[in-house]
């Protein structure tokens, strides 16, 4: 497992250990819904029966009766409440769900995720800073598959286990180009991938050649100093925000200027 990996599920077990609000972060395609199942399921004081309670905060109807009904603490009560794409709940409940989560009678864990930079919206005003505060106590970060390029490969193969449908083999060809491609849609991609080559490979075996086209394209692969700038900026973003946005603290951590930490 990558450090990443390893952090990620050092988290969960100390999220799971909590009622404390959580915001689970990372990028489109990288399951963070899987991730709050994962925290409900392994909560200490979980019963057979707690309820897991899901909202997609982009159905904006359903979500705005639940809040406006106050049902929706109390439907997720002794279990878990997940609110899934919380930067897109309507403003108008964004205060409202704030005061529900501050005064909630019972023993709910609330956990919200989201694929954008949710504290770059508080500070533009577009996001409610009590809400996110309320929300975010403990921040769980979904590393991206660029992330941990040596975890793809084992991925790979347990989406081919998954699907029952035989042995397979991939290539050390057929490896090198999944640990090197980006996979801008993350597992949901790869996951497309590996199950369009098992069905046009050749004896079970997937080669470079059964590879969608994107994946074996070398120039659609970034370049070092591209590469290099943008984990940089990542790296930057998520000190600065273990460091609750104070810019001084984390440029003393990073060793480097205040600005340049405020330009990432």
């Amino acid at each position: 497992n990558s450090p990443g990996l390893r952090t990620l599920k050092e988290t969960i077990s100390r999220v799971a250990d909590s009622t404390t609000p959580a915001l689970i972060q990372g990028e489109a395609g990288t399951h963070k819904g899987v991730i709050a199942s994962q925290i409900h399921q392994s909560a200490a004081d979980r019963k057979d029966d707690s309820p897991f309670v899901s909202f997609d905060c982009q159905e904006s109807d359903a979500i705005k009766q639940a809040i406006e009904s106050d049902s929706l603490l109390s439907e997720a009560s002794g279990g878990t409440l997940y609110l899934s794409n919380i930067d897109a709940l309507p403003s108008e409940c964004q205060e409202t769900l704030s005061e529900l989560i501050k005064d909630a009678k019972t023993e709910t864990r609330v956990l919200c995720s989201t694929a954008i930079d949710l504290e770059q919206k508080v500070g533009s005003k577009e996001f409610s800073e009590s809400l996110y505060y309320r929300i975010s106590s403990v921040a769980v970060q979904v590393p991206s598959l660029r992330e941990r390029p040596d975890d793809v490969s084992a991925i790979a193969q347990s989406i081919l286990e998954a699907n029952e449908l035989g042995d397979y083999e991939l290539t050390d060809k057929a490896v090198s180009l999944i640990q090197a491609y980006r996979w801008p849609g993350n597992l949901d991609e790869l996951k497309d991938a590996i199950e369009d080559a098992a069905a046009h490979c050749s004896e079970n075996r997937i080669d470079e050649q059964d590879l969608p086209e994107r994946v074996r394209d070398l120039s659609s692969w970034t370049k070092l100093t591209d590469f290099i700038e943008e984990a940089t900026v990542e790296y930057k973003r998520r000190v600065l925000q273990a460091c609750h946005g104070d810019a001084d603290q984390a440029a003393e951590v990073l060793g480097c200027e205040a600005e340049q930490v405020k330009d990432a």
